[in-house]
């Protein structure tokens, strides 16, 4: 694929540049960028010649555009216009857009790049002599009369020359005594710099009084420190001379700081052609997960590895791509922060789903496995990223770093379009695969090859999926990243019934074919198949028994992930609202009629339920009350509500997590942290629950006499309430609760400007 430009040439008062005027609609939908038209460049003074047409290939164009969009954040907030701006401030027969294109497209598909020439390549410095026409630079002798004061004020500036060369210049000063005169000459022989220009560069000069000025190239400068006004040394060949009125001043914003980084552009931009690899790469093997922004991979991409891959220390660069005055380092930081609330949540909520009968215990040693950095690790390095193979040899396998870009893809898939179901489509396929299997390399039995066979060609019948589980159990096949988790899951297939296998293996097929997954080869694929079905869709948790005879035994309670998934992927999960199909959607309506049929030994359980559901100032779906006054009964029964409590409280950081980033665009994560923790402490969720209904109070008291009230009880209870507006009324209900009670009680971070 190619794009097209033409290339004209734009004449103002200042001469002519020749321009490619790209013209692609498909370089707007860049991920990350959207370009804009021409900027800032005087209508009356322009109009346009028909130039030749040129043919970019697709990976120049996208290097053209990415090049002239950082250009155009970095040099600060010059409005764009439009073409219908331009035209309508030039006559007519000026104004020759048309005959350039028969069908101009809309002003966001239209981009100016500059060329020195027809001829010459685009580099560095012609992005940087595009900068000077874009930004409406000023004449010095127009704007600056004062000169004997333009050494302090104009100190440290950067001057353009585009009558001398693409250059661009530092100001360091002016040469009142004229002195720098003797360094112009030919020969031996010294000459008026009027002289020196006009035969040189074939340029008139009309102020022959004006002093020099005194700068050196910004190539030559480099890293060195400016000398302070009126220090420099006019022997320094490095010091050049030059009429002011060949002088452009460019505006305050263009500063040395901010064009002194742009020496690395080639390296931003290497990386951002990563970011769009990465884009591709994680999209084509993770559609269901959205498309995610450049503007969030710049973080995990430019940000950590130009830092700590290829060392150039660009830690306080400002990226042109998040907030403005926020630099990438807490812009990856930042995602950090969210993507480890977020995957511990889902983490959370699948566990449960998974293994119903698990002890807290058992479900909190699962969780910290699977989030540790070891893990995360792993599985990054799995994801063979394009970005990663330069760096790879340059950080341990141990090191933290490929765990911190896990938890930042994690968070920028979450703010991207599919939020937390892209999330949970993205774990489900890199937890589970092929790719963590360990079986023992043997040849399969007959019966089993028949099996896989017909399961292949869609004709298994219900006893042949059992076979393949029993074999692949006899075998210790696992298809987790964690041998724990991988162990317990051969388990939970043996407890499955033999008539829902197959129920839950096109389950688990249907959204591993979403990503382009090929039939079953091998009993490992059909396990990997078997094991998301299960982590997406496994409809329930139980509560644990009670050996107390006074508390009853609870039935199996419904996690109505499934209920508000079956919106989203109705392909998977059925419906839950008219005729149920699938094998979601029938199992948890059983388990709803289950759950509706407990009665409750405590009436006064059922009033505090009810009296915390009428209280609740949040949109509640028709049709899910029953369910949560079931649920909030279940949260303020003692000594059976550590799983919903468990759920909440990772419910809890997760939602406070997305709400402060949102609201917050430019604190540090550090600052997100403690505002964060000081809204989730025991104290603040104790003096909540205490202002809930008084019926809710009396439940506590009753069952915890003597309770002092700094308990954790009332902390504890108030995640465990969070939990069943969450299984019961769903994310935008339980994010309503949280911001509703919860965001209010937010420290603000007094060390930060806001």
């Amino acid at each position: 694929m190619h794009a097209s430009g033409h290339c004209c040439t734009i004449v103002t008062s200042r001469g002519a540049v020749h321009w490619l005027l790209l013209v692609d609609t498909y370089l707007g939908a860049l991920p990350g960028f959207r370009i804009n038209a021409g900027r800032g460049l005087p209508a009356a003074e322009v109009y346009f010649e028909v130039g030749s047409t040129f043919a970019l290939s697709r990976p120049d164009a996208n290097l053209l555009a990415i090049h002239q969009a950082i250009l155009l954040r970095l040099l600060g907030p010059t409005p764009p216009v439009s073409w219908s701006d331009i035209g309508t401030t030039m006559p007519h027969h000026e104004y020759t857009l048309p005959h350039l294109i028969s069908n101009p497209p809309k002003p966001p598909s239209l981009m100016f790049l500059s060329l020195p020439s027809l001829i010459e390549s685009l580099n560095l410095r012609t992005l940087l002599a595009s900068a000077q026409a874009i930004c409406n630079a000023t004449r010095l002798p127009s704007a600056y009369v004062d000169y004997p004061n333009l050494s302090t004020s104009l100190h440290g500036r950067i001057i353009a020359t585009p009558e001398i060369s693409w250059s661009l210049y530092v100001f360091l000063g002016v040469d009142h005594t004229q002195t720098s005169l003797s360094h112009l000459a030919r020969g031996n022989q010294s000459t008026k710099y009027t002289d020196y220009y006009a035969s040189n560069y074939d340029i008139q000069l009309h102020n022959v009084d004006l002093p020099l000025v005194a700068v050196i190239r910004l190539e030559d400068l480099g890293d060195h420190q400016l000398p302070v006004p009126g220090s420099w040394d006019p022997s320094n060949n490095k010091v050049r001379f030059l009429p002011p009125e060949l002088c452009l001043v460019l505006p305050e914003e263009f500063d040395l700081a901010r064009i002194q980084t742009l020496r690395l552009l080639p390296d931003v931009v290497k990386h951002i052609c990563d970011i769009q690899s990465t884009v591709h790469a994680l999209t084509g093997k993770y559609p269901n997960c959205g498309r995610i922004g450049g503007e969030r991979y710049f973080a995990i991409t430019v940000g950590l590895r130009l830092d700590q891959g290829r060392g150039h220390g660009l830690a306080g660069w400002r990226t042109p791509f998040g907030p403005l005055n926020v630099s990438h380092t807490d812009i990856f930081q930042r995602l950090e922060l969210l993507g480890d609330a977020v995957l511990g949540f889902i983490v959370t909520a699948r566990l449960l789903c998974l293994f119903p009968n698990a002890s807290i215990g058992t479900l909190v040693e699962l969780k910290m496995e699977l989030v540790r950095n070891e893990t995360l690790n792993h599985l990054t390095r799995m994801l063979g990223l394009p970005q990663l193979a330069e760096i790879s040899n340059q950080l341990l396998a141990s090191s933290k770093t490929w765990a911190d870009m896990y938890e930042e893809i994690v968070g920028s898939i979450f703010t991207g379009p599919n939020g937390i179901n892209g999330c949970e489509e993205f774990l489900a396929h890199t937890f589970i695969g092929p790719e963590h299997a360990s079986v023992a390399t043997c040849t399969c039995p007959d019966l089993i090859s028949k099996a896989l066979e017909h399961i292949c060609a869609g004709d298994a019948k219900a006893d042949e999926v059992r076979d393949i589980v029993d074999y692949a159990c006899e075998q210790s096949v696992s298809v987790f990243c964690s041998s724990h988790l991988s162990a317990m899951f051969l388990e939970r297939l043996k407890a499955v019934p033999t008539e829902e296998l197959a129920d839950w293996y096109h389950v688990g097929i249907q959204a591993s074919h979403s990503s382009g997954t090929e039939c079953p080869t091998s009993v490992v694929d059909v396990i990997v198949y078997l094991a998301r079905g299960l982590w997406l869709g496994s409809p329930g948790f139980y509560v644990m028994n009670q050996s107390n005879d006074k508390l009853p035994t609870l039935p199996m309670v419904p996690v109505l992930y499934a209920y508000h998934r079956s919106v989203q992927h109705p392909a998977i999960y059925g419906s839950l609202t008219s005729d149920p199909k699938g094998p979601v959607a029938s199992k948890v309506l059983s388990l709803f009629e289950k759950f509706l049929a407990y009665n409750p030994s405590s009436s006064n359980n059922e009033a505090a339920a009810k009296a915390i559901t009428t209280s609740l100032a949040i949109p509640i779906p028709t049709g899910t009350i029953p369910f949560l006054v079931r649920l909030l009964q279940l949260a303020l029964t003692p000594q059976v509500y550590q799983k919903l409590e468990l759920l909440g409280d990772a419910f809890l950081k997760c939602s406070l997590a997305l709400h402060l980033h949102t609201r917050h665009p430019t604190l540090t994560e550090g600052a997100l942290t403690r505002m964060r923790q000081s809204a989730e402490s025991n104290h603040v969720l104790g003096v909540l629950t205490k202002k809930l209904p008084s019926p809710v109070l009396e439940v506590i008291t009753d069952a915890h006499p003597g309770i002092q009230p700094d308990s954790k009880v009332y902390g504890d209870t108030f995640e465990s309430i969070l939990a069943a507006v969450l299984l019961a009324c769903g994310e935008e209900a339980a994010s309503s609760f949280v911001r509703k009670l919860v965001l209010p009680r937010v420290t603000v971070d007094t060390s930060v400007t806001l």
